[in-house]
């Protein structure tokens, strides 16, 4: 007896060792860093805004826009479209009826100590045109003070003989612009953001192309480091803005290895999961300015699922707008793509063909399609009537469990699940799915 109680006695000490050196929540510091460090260069697009947008009435009122270019482009980015829409209701410039539509369609539910009714100074004017000589001349409101009077012009550097677009950037080209967020009070703080010509227009022979649209983007990340069971590791983490709200994503790897723990070329978004030594944690908040990153383990991971790569995927039990019952994992044995989607979404119908494409080649396969539709129920089944989709199709409109529990922020995300229920791969658009999806069943 004394032995047994001696042997669970070890036994205990062990686990307790262990849970110590894997704390339940991590808290990094991270600093602040110019250019896109280990992540892909996304790039948007900034251009005039049409006046028939639902935006147009949040535009700011801008002094000093140069008026001696030709075919002048005024526009404006946003460091935190979050708050930009918040205030913006709140000073009267959106309705009631489409900030509901928002707040639905983005799963968001925003209060006052995350956001300002108060006017923030969240955007970064543009303007850009072509002079005398036909040459693209910019302003970039970089002190942010609304106007563009005490701004100096400048040119995008050279176009270069046989360079590629997408290989114009470096870590040198962005510059420092001011910009406020709110934290529970309003401060003052810096960006890095990269302008340059388009696709189209660097491509163009035409020397003066209009209208003119130009690409953009925040160019920074946050790193930080960090150390478990006596591994070293390091975390970055960016956002699609200069602040980090939802569209967070990380990057985390041990500092021996040099091991990125993620398959995901993009990272782990926010509520997604890293395996760290022994234990899954969960990428959680960060402080709106990135100063900080917070990690919590996370024990049912290995049970429930998780919404990465090479995960079990998370079950689910839903009715489709037919009225059929669907319990995922009853679908095992098939290859399954889970499309996040919703009428509204432009890129998303764009796909449609495709997509139908897909499902008509493999569905006498094993294989299975299933739309969840960030939607109504009209719009829906209007949509899915018109253009003959055959799939089954799942409302999410007020109850989003499974938007939630797939940690969905944008549209069309897809997944992709393997005959056990593993993730093979996510947010693939449709071209990449059809040559995955063949590649998957060539081998079968």
């Amino acid at each position: 007896m004394k032995k047994i109680t001696l042997l669970l006695c070890v036994y205990l000490l062990c686990i307790s060792s262990i849970q110590a050196q894997y704390p339940d929540t991590i808290v990094v510091t991270t600093k602040k860093v110019k250019g896109f460090g280990p992540f892909q260069s996304s790039l948007g697009f900034v251009q005039e805004m049409s006046k028939d947008n639902h935006w147009i009435t949040t535009v700011p009122e801008y002094k000093g826009i140069p008026n001696d270019l030709d075919n002048l482009m005024f526009a404006t980015e946003q460091t935190d479209f979050m708050q930009h829409t918040f205030q913006n209701y709140f000073s009267g410039k959106i309705s009631e009826e489409f900030f509901n539509e928002l707040k639905q369609s983005w799963n968001w539910h925003p209060n006052e100590s995350e956001y300002s009714k108060a006017f923030i100074k969240v955007d970064i004017g543009i303007v850009a045109g072509y002079d005398s000589e036909g040459t693209l001349k910019i302003k970039i409101d970089k002190n942010n003070n609304y106007d563009f009077s005490d701004e100096q012009l400048f040119t995008l550097p050279e176009k270069l003989p046989g360079q590629n677009f997408w290989g114009r950037y470096n870590d040198l080209l962005p510059f420092e612009v001011t910009y406020e967020f709110f934290d529970g009070e309003k401060k003052t703080t810096n960006a890095w953001v990269y302008l340059d010509y388009s696709p189209i227009q660097y491509n163009n022979s035409d020397k003066t192309v209009t209208p003119i649209r130009l690409s953009f983007a925040f160019a920074q990340h946050q790193i930080g480091e960090f150390e478990v069971d006596g591994d070293k590791y390091t975390i970055a983490i960016k956002s699609d803005r200069a602040v980090f709200r939802e569209n967070l994503s990380a990057k985390v790897w041990n500092e021996e290895t040099k091991n990125t723990l993620s398959n995901f070329d993009e990272g782990i978004q926010k509520n997604g999961h890293t395996k760290i030594g022994k234990f899954y944690y969960k990428i959680a908040n960060a402080k709106i300015d990135g100063s900080t990153i917070t990690l919590i383990k996370d024990r049912s991971v290995e049970e429930r699922g998780g919404n990465e790569v090479g995960m079990k995927a998370i079950n689910f039990v839903s009715e489709a707008i037919t009225g059929e019952k669907i319990v995922f994992e009853e679908l095992r044995g098939n290859i399954v793509l889970l499309d996040f989607w919703g009428t509204w979404c432009a890129p998303c119908r764009e796909e449609m063909p495709k997509l139908k494409s897909i499902y008509e080649q493999y569905k006498s396969k094993n294989f299975k399609m299933i739309g969840i539709a960030n939607d109504n129920l009209e719009s829906l089944s209007k949509f899915v009537k018109e253009n003959k989709i055959e799939w089954t199709q799942i409302i999410q409109d007020n109850e989003k469990s499974i938007i939630t529990d797939y940690n969905v922020v944008g549209y069309p995300t897809t997944f992709l699940i393997d005959v056990d229920g593993k993730i093979l791969a996510k947010s693939l658009r449709a071209n990449e799915l059809a040559d995955k999806i063949s590649e998957i069943f060539k081998n079968k």
